[in-house]
Order: structure tokens, then sequence, then C-alpha cells
């Protein structure tokens, strides 16, 4: 019963199979999806916004989150609440008499400034009061949150877990994918392996692409240097460059379809033809084919991760980068994706393509 959906306001979900619009309330503490009878995004939202009284000051809006209980998202309670509240008092003091909509990314750095040095919790504060927002926001009390798409304001080390869990190169990359692509029962998910490494789109976007798309609105239209996409977690950028590789990728791919996955819409098509594969198939087919070439864990992720390592390896920069993937914090491009490994300093850098090895859809 697998579907895609995708977030395209701040309350509404698009059914990508049928069309309809959806919402996610909380029933008995749970989330769950209810359809909205509505014709257009814009009338699903209005239908959606309670009638609840406007914000008028940072203060008033902490105010009332936290007599509401601080709600995550999801409508739960946060592990330590107390700290919350101490985040958001220290965020109203500053902010205080400030019109909730009037807040900027400016402001988030000049609230970074005001801390002591010693004082590593700024961003933890900051996001506590985005927290707060969103809940005003989904609530009818203020138009949207203004800082939603803000940077970090202190320092931080590098991250390199999800480099750590992608190929290590493209030979790597095309072995795996070969023996996916082997047995016709995994042909699909080794094609979504593929498509994943070479154009940097999370999962749930590659399965959103369909081979029946229409226009530049629709996910999986091609047309001149690029593929078009429905781009998740409020990204931007709808649209994949097509580079010389990927552009090959996608004739094999297509070939591919046309003999044994003709009767699915979908790119990357379930056993049914009818739905495309679950969200984790690639993650539990990965860790089985890494076990069984006795090589480390690679997931899912990492392969978003193979794809912005090897543009940074090339040499373009984490803002050229972040567009490439749809992504609008550039400063994560670094803290997520790890810093580029001394190694490749002057050296030679990594590519899509195995330099030793086959490449991946040759025996199919």
């Amino acid at each position: 019963n697998h579907q895609v959906r995708t977030k395209i306001t701040a309350n509404v979900w698009v059914d990508d199979q049928t069309g309809s619009y959806l919402h996610r309330p909380i029933v008995d503490g749970r989330r769950t999806w209810r359809r909205i009878q509505a014709a257009t995004p814009e009338e699903a939202e209005a239908m959606l916004r309670p009638a609840t009284r406007p914000v008028a000051t940072v203060s008033e809006l902490v105010e009332a989150y936290i007599g509401a209980g601080c709600p995550t998202l999801r409508g739960r309670q946060y592990a330590r609440p107390a700290d919350v509240r101490g985040f958001l008092a220290r965020c109203s003091r500053f902010f205080g008499p400030k019109p909730p909509g009037s807040l900027t990314v400016a402001d988030c750095v000049a609230y970074g400034k005001s801390r002591a040095p010693s004082a590593r919790s700024a961003d933890a504060e900051l996001q506590a009061l985005s927290g707060a927002l969103n809940w005003a926001a989904m609530n009818g009390m203020i138009p949207s949150n203004p800082i939603r798409c803000r940077y970090r304001v202190q320092g931080t080390a590098d991250v390199r877990h999800c480099r750590d869990t992608m190929p290590a190169d493209a030979d790597e990359l095309h072995r795996i994918a070969r023996v996916l692509l082997e047995h016709p029962l995994s042909r699909a998910t080794g094609w979504l392996m593929i498509l994943k490494a070479f154009t940097g789109m999370r999962t749930g976007e590659a399965l959103a692409l369909r081979l029946d798309a229409r226009s530049k609105a629709d996910p999986g239209w091609i047309e001149g240097d690029y593929l078009y996409v429905r781009r998740a977690k409020s990204g931007q950028f709808p649209y994949v460059p097509l580079h010389p590789a990927l552009r090959t990728a996608i004739e094999w791919h297509h070939a591919w379809h046309a003999a044994e996955a003709s009767g699915s819409p979908w790119w990357f098509p379930g056993r049914d033809m009818v739905r495309p594969l679950r969200l984790t198939a690639l993650t539990s087919r990965l860790a089985d084919v890494c076990r069984r070439l006795g090589l480390p864990h690679r997931t899912a992720h990492g392969l978003r991760a193979y794809f912005v390592t090897v543009w940074r390896s090339q040499g373009k920069t984490d803002a050229e980068v972040a567009a490439l993937i749809g992504d609008r914090t550039v400063s994560l491009i670094q803290t997520t994706y790890g810093s580029l490994p001394e190694v490749w300093a002057g050296g030679k850098p990594l590519d899509f393509m195995p330099e030793n090895g086959q490449v991946a859809w040759k025996p199919i």
C-alpha cells in the first residue's frame, strides 16, 4: 500500500498517484492521513486553518506555545520540555517586542553574536523558536515561519557520517549496482541506486519520477539539459542538470524499462508494476549486497553524499552543490557530508563512471 506523497504547503500534501490533497491530523496521539475535499492547494490550506487569534509579538507567540505544552510538529512533547522552555525564554528576552513575521536570518545571526562565546546552545535556542513559529503557522496565528531556512550561527565540527556510508569510488558504486541489476527482481532497485548517485536526489524524490510526465510540473519530464523533479523538504530548483554520465544512465534505464517494465508509469516500479518501490527497498537491498561482497555499510542517503562529494572533488563550490541537490542551506553541505579528504587536494577527482571496473548496466 505504498504511496508517494509530497508536501506542497505548510499543512497540505499531494498524493502523486491520485492528485488528491491530504493533511496529517493527530488522532489518539498518532499522526495519520486524511483526505481534504478541495480543488486547489490554497483551498485545502484555507480549510485547515483554524479560527485562532493572530499574535503581535514574539513574546506573545512564545507564551502561547508554552501554554500549549510546546508540542512538536507530530503533536508530541519534547524529551526535555524544561530545556525547550528555557531556550524559548532566552529568545523571548532578545526578540520580545518584534512581530514574528518580521524576523530574518540577519536577526538570527545577531542573536548568535549576542550570546557569550562559551555558550554553545544558540542554535538549539533558535531551533526551539523555529519550532514555536512552525506551530503558530500551522495554527493560523502567523502566515509562515520566517526563519525556517536560517544558517547555523555557531561553528561546528566536521561531520562525515553520510560520507562514511557512501561508495568509496565509482568502481565500488558500479560493483554494487551490477549485483542488483543481475537479478530480475532487484533491477528496479539497482537503477534507483544508480540514478540517486548520479543526481543526488532523495529517495522519495526519485520514486516520484514517472515516464508519462507531460510537462515541467511533472516529476520525470526531460527537456533540454534538465530532468524535472519535485523537491522534498521545502527544497528549491525543481530540476536536475543532465551531465554526460547521467544522460547515458537514463538512456540505458529507459531501454531496460521498455523491455522489462513497460506496463508501469513509474521509473522504479515495484513488483506489481502499479506502485513504485517501497521507500525502504534500496536500504535493505544495499545492506544485503554489501554483506555479500564484504563491503562496509553503505546507505541510500550515502548515495546522495556520493553525488555531493564527486562534485566537490571536481572543484564546485558548496553553493553550487547545494543548488544541484535543491538544498536551501549551503552551510549543511560540509557539516552533513563532511569536508573534502586531504588525499583529494590536488589529486585526481572522483567521477560517476568506473575507472577500472565494468559499468553496471552493460550486462543488461
